[in-house]
């Protein structure tokens, strides 16, 4: 499992269930190839939306020719896992369009299309450069500063769009009227959707296996439960396997929402005291060591 995959069946619970299926098939079957023949019209809107051909995961996440990619087995392996979680990702897509358009039948695919991708790609973080309006020479500069732009931006951007439906429905005099849900965009709704689904699962799994884990940790079922659900901890989020440790969930959402957390600082509840930490958590190598040097 990779971070993507996980936060791709954690973001969309329902939809991965329901196309796990038909990705293992598919997989088997020739991978990307058997889906383009199979669907070629929605195949060209979802690359067309995501900006980069059917079955990759963009520029940002290739490795072609680097890391473990230079041993032949783990390429072919590295290759195929790619092309799984991006076919996650096309019903996902399709998914989401399909949402939109009966929930707004007059909304253009065009327009339906652009607000699903947004969301697939903030959900699963691998954002689009071109509608970031990101150069190829501002890519690689980026690159080289961080690990991946996506995992930094991905988060804020998803936890803004959800914030700002929330905030669209809790002005307005009657949350639940027409008028309400007009004034919230479709990349919006789906964002609310989205982050309901990812934190209810990581709330849910945690809170569960805290649970099971508790008498051999010597907790309390509460104490257990409110541990890993305490942004200050460091079991926030994290799978208990009893007394042998904790595997965290969540990949770059956990860290966001313990960076946004209050900290004690000095004795003080300082708000957003781990914004720092998280950004340099996410610098590359150098970069990072120059700034610890100064």
């Amino acid at each position: 499992l990779t971070i993507q995959g996980t936060l791709g069946a954690l973001s969309d619970p329902l939809v991965t269930m329901r196309s796990a299926r038909d990705v293992i098939a598919s997989v088997r079957a020739g991978g990307v190839q058997a889906i383009r023949e199979a669907e070629p019209e929605w195949v060209a809107r979802y690359a067309f939306a995501k900006g980069s051909p059917f079955g990759e995961v963009g520029q940002e996440f290739r490795m072609a020719g680097k890391g473990i990619e230079r041993i032949k087995p783990f390429r072919s392996f590295n290759r195929k896992l790619m092309a799984t979680i991006d076919l996650m990702g096309f019903y996902q897509f399709k998914n989401d369009v399909g949402l939109l358009k009966s929930w707004d039948p007059s909304l253009s695919d065009e327009a339906a299309d652009a607000a699903a991708w947004s969301i697939v790609s903030k959900a699963v973080p691998r954002l689009n450069p071109a509608e970031r309006g990101v150069s190829l020479r501002q890519q690689r500069v980026e690159r080289a500063i961080v690990i991946s732009p996506s995992f930094l931006m991905g988060p804020p951007a998803l936890l803004k769009d959800a914030t700002s439906a929330v905030m669209k429905l809790g002005l307005s005099r009657i949350p639940i009227a027409p008028e309400s849900l007009r004034a919230v965009t479709p990349r919006e709704r789906l964002a609310l959707l989205r982050v309901a689904h990812l934190g209810g699962a990581m709330a849910t799994i945690s809170a569960v296996s805290a649970a099971l884990s508790a008498e051999a940790n010597e907790q309390s079922v509460t104490e257990a439960i409110e541990e890993v659900l305490d942004p200050t901890s460091a079991r926030f989020l994290s799978v208990m396997l009893g007394d042998k440790g904790s595997i965290p969930i969540g990949g770059p959402f956990r860290g966001f929402l313990r960076a946004m957390s209050p900290q004690l600082v000095k004795g003080e509840l300082v708000p957003f005291a781990g914004l720092e930490n998280f950004a340099r958590g996410k610098l590359n190598p150098v970069p990072g060591t120059a700034i610890d040097l100064v």
